[in-house]
């Protein structure tokens, strides 16, 4: 799926992201009317079309748009034109046990999350690069600050505050001439 030319900056730049969180997001196949069967990460394989590309498809005979539910006629699946290696290697590996809950819906899991939901909090973990507390982080960062204050000591501890105009030496001012 391409990212739409007409998005706006916010949207392409989640479209980005879209390859690094796809594999902490699995579908739980119910009925399988909600989960697309090459471009969800419902199989054990991973998403099907990143793993074998539209060749499985156009020999399946499918679109890309396929929904899972399509494969399953009376609690089996029902793949087509096994000669293929690849489809062959998708039978072989589709476990029986996910058409056993037909009567309910698909579900969607976020993997980092121990309850199964997303939370800001645990992508947040997820994506970050944690660096090491430095000395001065309580006296600047701490639960009754006044924020305005605490970034002004920010910029003050990281000798940012201020800019001087003209470059100084430890005797005074460089003489222009």
């Amino acid at each position: 799926m391409h990212t739409p030319t007409f998005a706006s900056w916010t949207i392409r730049k989640i479209f980005k992201l879209r390859p690094m969180v796809q594999p902490w997001i699995t579908y739980v196949i119910g009925n399988g009317r909600n989960t697309f069967l090459w471009l969800d990460n419902w199989h054990p394989l991973g998403p099907l079309f990143a793993k074998f590309g539209s060749r499985v498809v156009y020999n399946l005979g499918r679109s890309l748009q396929t929904k899972v539910d399509f494969m399953i006629v009376n609690n089996q699946w029902q793949w087509l034109r096994a000669r293929n290696p690849a489809i062959r290697e998708i039978l072989r590996t589709t476990p029986n046990s996910l058409v056993s809950k037909v009567s309910h819906e698909d579900s969607v899991v976020w993997n980092l999350n121990p309850n199964g939901k997303f939370s800001v909090s645990s992508a947040w973990h997820a994506f970050r690069n944690p660096k090491p507390l430095v000395a001065w982080y309580k006296v600047v960062w701490f639960k009754h600050a006044i924020r305005r204050w605490s970034i002004i000591q920010w910029l003050a501890v990281l000798g940012r505050l201020f800019k001087p105009a003209i470059p100084r030496t430890p005797d005074g001012p460089l003489s222009s001439g």
